[in-house]
């Protein structure tokens, strides 16, 4: 499923300029390729230690572990039934949503994340690790995973690339997986068109009665999409 995850490998260093797909009969195919690897590249460098002690000292410690992330991955297992499944955390951080998903009997939890720093920590047991740009996760195989989780990702990656990661995204899903997306992320039918472009699949809403327990869309007034695979 996925090959030397506990050696994390950098985004910059990872990608081959042959590995990456380009429009054929494209004259800058060279220029556009080296495009795309800088803007991994300075993404992957805005989030180092810096980035997260700030936000911790400002109130946001994405290495904490607590009832938030265990009442909303309970939410979540109660949608999809997260039982015997492949899960994979996009962007997750220290992967403290990703421990919450493992206890929940998956058959494994896999956390990504395009910053070195969180992936190297390792700080929560029973998850597998991999520093991976949403853009290029090529170490992941295809169909490998049945539930995708991905929060508040979206928003910092260059929207050139977004069909890209949701090309992405469909090749490592399940044919008859789910992907869950949510954040600040207004666009939604950008996403959805190019869901459609690579796979056959239907979108599905959050009920009140599934958020009822909680209240975490209603309260905090996500942007979301649910995507259910044919």
């Amino acid at each position: 499923m996925l090959q030397d995850v506990q050696k994390p490998i950098e985004p910059e260093i990872e990608i081959v300029q042959n590995e990456i797909s380009v429009p054929p009969k494209e004259d800058n195919s060279n220029k556009e390729k080296e495009a795309f690897i800088r803007r991994i590249k300075e993404n992957a460098l805005k989030f180092d230690k810096e980035y997260f002690e700030k936000s911790k000292a400002n109130g946001c410690d994405y290495s904490y572990f607590g009832n938030w992330q265990k009442q909303y991955a309970e939410m979540v297992h109660n949608m999809f039934n997260l039982k015997d499944r492949n899960v994979l955390d996009i962007g997750g951080a220290y992967g403290a949503l990703a421990y919450a998903f493992s206890l929940l009997s998956p058959k494994k939890v896999l956390c990504t994340d395009i910053s070195k720093h969180v992936i190297d920590a390792k700080k929560f047991k029973n998850i597998e690790y991999a520093v991976m740009p949403m853009q290029h996760m090529n170490k992941i195989g295809d169909g490998a995973f049945d539930f995708i989780h991905i929060s508040h990702v979206f928003e910092h990656v260059d929207e050139v690339d977004h069909d890209k990661c949701i090309k992405e995204i469909t090749r490592i899903l399940d044919k008859a997986g789910v992907c869950m997306i949510t954040g600040r992320y207004k666009n939604i039918s950008a996403l959805k068109e190019s869901f459609k472009k690579y796979k056959d699949c239907e979108f599905v809403t959050v009920s009140e009665e599934q958020d009822r327990e909680f209240g975490y869309f209603k309260k905090y007034k996500w942007d979301y999409l649910i995507v259910i695979c044919r």
